[in-house]
């Protein structure tokens, strides 16, 4: 564990009281922390009194802001997998784009298995049906702890101010349309982060998309509240139906659909404009049935804005291989021309 792991898991900030340029705080009876104020950047000292007249000090560097005169708060760190700093494919205008890292989803397709693992964690493959038992248990045996971290992926540590800061430096190239968009892996699994993140873009006059799959939806505490809070700062959300029938959806990802398409009437319910995407992939998800049943679901919701239908592509299975991972979908060719015509037309793109 790291030093600004241990000092944010031992310590609780509630208030602070300021002197000058110190703010001082009593944790404990055996505790006192002063902070030197730098440039968004804090400098803990715990200092620990005991019986004797020496005392011993710990330093450490926790990133915090000052959100009001008085009060202090620990920033939440991001995972991320990369960053795209002038995407023109994720959302409106020209986009600062960021990958989370992070994904409970094992699709067949996916072009960034990379980002799978959560930071710190195992990769963990959800419940799978016999269709692609042989696909997922060899993710859950290769992608694991016992492979090196750097070769099951490669993230490193933000802030929100830091990649706000970072984002706010392309601000001239966005436009009217552009801004930030948040994809991954899955952003809303880092759903703290986001309500910070989202919450400084609003306060700099950035829009924002969230680009999810909506795998981590449910209506149960404490998710469901912090969404509700990063919906008043989302301008646009994304949202990925890779397969109408449950079944059929758990057999491509390893999960079924039910809380996405939940997620979907939830976004309706409360006004929220979203952009439908859909993979198209021959033999998948290109049937008749499939596309029709999308093109129904969707006709029961009044705030899908656009859709758009992704062409399957194989430019990501270099990474599958580079991760020892069998790529079972390596005999599919891109779709024709004409079945992704086919697909606009009937999900009324």
């Amino acid at each position: 564990m790291s030093l600004q792991e241990l000092a944010t898991r031992q310590c609780k900030f509630i208030h602070l009281k300021s002197a000058g340029n110190v703010v001082y705080s009593r944790l404990s009876l055996n505790y006192e922390v002063f902070f030197c104020l730098g440039i968004e950047v804090l400098v803990l000292a715990l200092t620990r009194i005991t019986r004797q007249v020496s005392r011993t000090f710990d330093l450490n560097f926790i990133p915090g802001r000052f959100r009001e005169k008085g009060n202090f708060y620990m920033e939440t760190t991001g995972y991320i997998h990369s960053i795209d700093s002038f995407g023109s494919v994720d959302g409106p205008g020209v986009r600062f784009v960021t990958f989370l890292q992070g994904c409970h989803m094992r699709c067949r397709y996916c072009h960034n298995p990379d980002t799978w693992k959560l930071a710190n964690t195992a990769v963990i493959s959800g419940p799978q049906t016999s269709e692609n038992a042989a696909h997922a248990n060899t993710v859950q045996n290769t992608a694991s702890d016992s492979a090196a971290p750097s070769s099951v992926c490669n993230y490193k540590e933000m802030t929100p101010s830091a990649l706000i800061r970072q984002a706010l430096r392309y601000k001239r190239y966005w436009g009217k349309e552009g801004g930030i968009t948040v994809s991954g892996g899955e952003p809303l699994l880092q759903i703290d982060f986001m309500n910070e993140l989202f919450r400084l873009a609003k306060e700099n006059g950035v829009g924002t998309v969230l680009d999810t799959a909506g795998q981590p939806f449910t209506r149960e505490d404490p998710f469901f509240s912090k969404l509700t809070d990063l919906m008043e700062n989302t301008d646009l959300v994304m949202l990925d139906l890779k397969h109408i029938d449950p079944e059929k959806h758990r057999a491509l990802t390893g999960h079924t659909n039910e809380n996405i398409l939940a997620f979907a009437r939830y976004l309706n319910e409360i006004g929220k404009p979203m952009w439908i995407r859909h993979v198209l992939v021959p033999g998948v998800t290109d049937d008749n049935e499939n596309l029709h049943g999308i093109r129904a679901f969707l006709d029961t919701l009044s705030n899908v804005k656009k859709v758009e239908v992704l062409p399957y592509h194989t430019l990501g299975i270099y990474k599958w291989e580079s991760l020892g991972i069998p790529y079972t979908l390596k005999d599919v060719d891109p779709p024709t021309a004409e079945t992704v015509k086919r697909a606009e037309e009937i999900l009324g793109c």
